[in-house]
């Protein structure tokens, strides 16, 4: 599976917002996890292989423990959105014609 086009720009735009590509700050981590469960929550999906190949791509981030990290966390956002008990949608049973 490849990154799609959504889930590419919300990557780079989540890139030009971290100043010290270096060192991630609390708020950058906070900034990582927010992109990778907005992705999640809007039905798009990634394979964690896959942000680390974008990442070695991306000159911008040389680090390479800054990049273990976000693959770190995009692997982790990824399983507690998987694991989250789905959301139950009650019908309401009236107008259904089950007189």
């Amino acid at each position: 599976m490849s990154l799609s086009k959504d889930v590419l720009l919300k990557l780079q735009e989540m890139g030009e917002k971290i100043s010290d590509k270096s060192k991630l700050s609390a708020d950058d981590e906070l900034l990582i996890k927010n992109t990778f469960s907005e992705l999640l929550e809007k039905g798009h999906s990634y394979n964690v292989e896959d942000i680390e190949s974008w990442l070695d791509y991306d000159e911008s981030w040389n680090n390479k423990t800054t990049k273990i990290r976000i693959t770190n966390m995009s692997h982790y956002v990824q399983q507690r959105h998987w694991q989250r008990p789905k959301k139950i949608h009650i019908i309401s049973d009236e107008g259904c014609g089950c007189d």
